[in-house]
């Protein structure tokens, strides 16, 4: 149905061309998964750093434990883990000021910048 509608309304600028018609109504379908599948990203060497960071200064936290240390839902800090989620600023500002990190650290792995302490455990 959604292609009969794209078409109707190429078919008011492209005149009656039902070569152009056709066209649109054979690709539009794949122009909106392809622009769906690129909108969901995922961000995976910040998860990977997120389990570091958490691992070294939470040993003994589970996800869990680790969220309600520092203020977050623990379901958003699996969603960072895993990479479904980034990580917000003001979140990861949390963490740099807690631990000695930079938000280069999180966001880009560059360890310019990090404190001693965090340095040699990181």
């Amino acid at each position: 149905m959604g292609n009969i509608v794209h078409a109707t309304a190429i078919s008011t600028f492209c005149g009656s061309n039902q070569d152009h018609i056709l066209w649109f109504a054979q690709n539009s379908q794949n122009v909106v998964q392809r622009s769906m599948s690129t909108n969901s990203k995922s961000y995976p060497e910040i998860a990977e750093r997120l389990i570091q960071i958490r691992a070294v200064f939470g040993k003994e936290n589970t996800q869990k434990e680790w969220a309600e240390k520092h203020g977050f839902n623990s379901t958003q800090v699996n969603n960072w883990e895993k990479g479904l989620r980034r990580i917000p600023v003001d979140s990861a500002e949390k963490l740099c000021e807690t631990y000695g990190l930079t938000l280069d650290f999180i966001y880009r792995g560059r360890r310019d910048g990090l404190s001693e302490r965090a340095s040699k455990v990181l």
